[in-house]
């Protein structure tokens, strides 16, 4: 019989080993600590910010205007949809491309002056 002390050890343990299983609850709330710390490290007065992004590009009719055979009298359905998926597999550095300068223009214009971006 397992009286509740052991138990108690044994649910840290077990809840620690899950720290190195992707995906798990225990591995997410580890990740988010790290985050934490590694935003406000001592000693550095001021945070530090991890932006993540990502595209929208089926729904950018701007980018699709430059991939070869578009045709912008076509009406959004989903024979368009399937078109623009075709279109950013058979092309990915075009989207690549217009990713990057998306994300650079909005850097430069919109973040770095918002947030006082000195290093990056």
């Amino acid at each position: 019989m397992i009286d509740s002390d052991d138990g108690i050890g044994l649910a840290q343990r077990i809840s620690h080993a899950g720290e190195r299983l992707p995906g798990s609850k225990p591995f997410w709330q580890k990740a988010q600590c790290d985050l934490i710390t590694q935003i406000w490290s001592p000693g550095c007065g001021s945070p530090h910010v991890f932006v993540t992004a990502s595209s929208a590009d089926v729904q950018w009719p701007d980018m699709h205007c430059h991939m070869p055979g578009h045709d912008p009298t076509a009406p959004e359905d989903a024979h368009s949809y399937c078109i623009c998926m075709t279109n950013l597999n058979n092309n990915p550095a075009i989207a690549s491309y217009y990713f990057q300068k998306r994300w650079e223009i909005f850097f430069m214009h919109f973040l770095k002056p918002k947030f006082k971006v000195k290093d990056y």
